[in-house]
């Protein structure tokens, strides 16, 4: 049971590998700058802050 679910990752790794080649060569977009969100929240009773930060590209798929 081990083996198969080892190999069930094993084959979807492989497979997002393969399409994330194949988009790349479709795709073309160069990057123009990052963004840096961020959200105070309270966890527990510490107030924490999440930062978010994402890249911003000028090509068709931002």
């Amino acid at each position: 049971m081990m083996a198969e679910k080892s190999a069930t990752r094993g084959a979807s790794v492989l497979c997002a590998l393969v399409v994330s080649f194949v988009v790349s060569f479709i795709s073309e977009a160069a990057f123009v700058d990052f963004v840096v969100t961020n959200i105070d929240i309270d966890h527990e009773g510490t107030p924490l802050t999440v930062y978010t930060v994402a890249a911003r590209f000028d090509g068709p798929q931002d």
